[in-house]
């Protein structure tokens, strides 16, 4: 294509395939009737076109944040609204859910709030004192009961003023939990709920006044290893882990996954019991798989596939016994010390597991590395694991208390 100007003309030459060419002339100026030349109007030049799109760009751009920012506010607005209710219901089940028959009366209860028994992220433990018999007799009577839980101690659990919305509803379900569970000797057990004058609903529950498990071991380590006759022996944690077994079997029995397992929230009471406590992140589950997207999470007390898929079972439940048992046949010491949280997805799928503490038997360390496998289908249940734990107790009574420890491993027991 060939194109010439002419004077104030545009000569457009087209040459076809044979070399014809077809031309067309083009004017720059518009002339009058008179044949004299007007300047080009405003309209008649690009820049309509150019601020046309740009003005159209600028509302659509507009209208889109207006849009998106309405969206926005809708599905906040939704959101707060599905929270409410969901609290409203949760409300309504706490107290028309025999409310009445759970309830204390404030004058019944003192709080010591200088006593601060423990502390979480969402909620403050006092030890306080109930006057009176605990409702939880009502709904178990039992003459056993009606003298441990009458004109007793109590440990008062509460909310702080500061606590969200979602922690309010997190601390319900915990209490409607424990009503459902009524009593069970290794289970912490519920006494009543109170609520105060100034807004408070209080988890009234039974004292254990040797505290954690945690803590309990590394305040005995000592007396453990030197096998002191008057301190614990090691038959005593074989009893522990079979009453912490029972309470998880008991659990399981409920369609119940706990999720949090770990010494740190074992009590043991005034006669040496150990009861799990501490049921936030207790959920109940028909598929016997409950999946969350996350949140709080004991990490190194975890199975693999609740850290990779946030996936619960009781299988789950067996991993992070598995790990309590470690704690305790180790008087107390830290899983996994050298491992960051985020790396132990990686840590374990290299298959490392903790190493069974020197001061068990056999049959304890076997037990821990089953709980440990991979897949959940070939760890032992609950069930299976309280049995064992049996077995391995009536054993140990024949050595008056003290187990049988692994010969190649006796020398490094005085070291823990």
């Amino acid at each position: 294509m060939k194109v010439e100007h002419e004077g104030s003309n545009h000569m457009h030459k087209v040459a076809d395939s044979n070399g014809d060419e077809y031309g067309a002339i083009y004017s720059n100026n518009r002339a009058d009737d008179n044949g004299s030349h007007a300047p080009d109007s405003f309209w008649d030049t690009p820049w309509l076109y150019v601020i046309g799109g740009v003005i159209l760009i600028v509302l659509i751009t507009v209208l889109l944040c207006f849009f998106i920012i309405r969206r926005s506010r809708f599905l906040r607005a939704n959101h707060r609204i599905g929270i409410l209710k969901r609290v409203v219901a949760t409300v309504n089940e706490y107290y028309q859910n025999e409310g009445s028959q759970w309830e204390i009366n404030e004058r019944d209860l003192y709080i010591d709030y200088t006593q601060k028994l423990g502390s979480g992220a969402f909620s403050i433990v006092y030890k306080g004192k109930l006057r009176g018999i605990a409702p939880v007799c009502k709904k178990n009577p039992s003459i056993q009961l009606r003298r441990k839980y009458q004109d007793c101690e109590v440990a008062v659990k509460t909310l702080p003023p500061f606590t969200d919305i979602a922690a309010r509803t997190d601390f319900i379900q915990e209490i409607n939990l424990m009503k459902s569970l009524v009593y069970h000797p290794h289970l912490l057990c519920i006494l009543g709920v109170a609520d105060t004058s100034d807004g408070k609903i209080c988890l009234v529950v039974e004292y254990c006044s040797k505290g954690d498990l945690l803590r309990f071991l590394r305040n005995n380590r000592t007396l453990i290893v030197e096998g002191n006759t008057e301190g614990l022996k090691f038959k005593n944690l074989l009893c522990f882990a079979w009453q912490i077994s029972d309470g998880l079997y008991y659990l399981n029995s409920k369609d119940i996954i706990h999720r949090d397992i770990a010494a740190r929230n074992v009590l043991i009471d005034g006669d040496g019991t150990a009861k799990i406590g501490d049921f936030g992140l207790c959920r109940y589950t028909d598929d016997s798989i409950y999946r969350t997207r996350g949140g709080r999470l004991p990490v190194k007390w975890m199975a693999i596939e609740s850290l990779k898929l946030y996936e619960f079972t009781p299988k789950s439940d067996v991993w992070s016994f598995g790990v309590l048992l470690f704690e305790l046949f180790s008087i107390g010491d830290v899983p996994f010390p050298e491992i960051q949280p985020a790396d132990m997805i990686e840590h374990l799928e290299g298959g490392n597991r903790l190493t069974p503490p020197p001061s068990c038997s056999e049959e304890i360390a076997s037990l821990m590395q089953k709980c440990w496998l991979e897949n959940p289908l070939d760890r032992p249940t609950i069930e299976m694991i309280r049995e064992q734990l049996s077995m391995v107790l009536d054993g140990s009574s024949e050595n008056y208390g003290y187990l049988r420890v692994r010969n190649s491993e006796y020398a490094n027991v005085t070291r823990i």
